[in-house]
């Protein structure tokens, strides 16, 4: 993958997707939930904490990580 230098629809798709995931597995009213695109694509999720800390998940753009952690994960638990 090279550089990017656009948000495209498939970016807005996925953000879309990230919007209802939130909704439904974590059960998120939707006005709690902020959209927000990172140029570089390296933020992946931040959770803002009740006490106004922010943690956030942030890697290299691309599917390397988590391709390696379904090949790891078949590995270690016998799927």
């Amino acid at each position: 993958m090279g550089n990017r230098i656009t948000i495209d629809s498939a970016t807005m798709m996925n953000k879309g997707f990230e919007v209802i995931e939130a909704r439904w597995l974590f059960g998120m009213r939707p006005d709690q939930i902020d959209v927000v695109i990172h140029p570089q694509s390296t933020i992946h999720s931040m959770v803002e904490y009740v006490d106004g800390s922010v943690l956030a998940a942030t890697r290299p753009h691309g599917h390397a990580h988590a391709h390696s952690i379904c090949v790891n994960l078949s590995r270690t638990s016998g799927i």
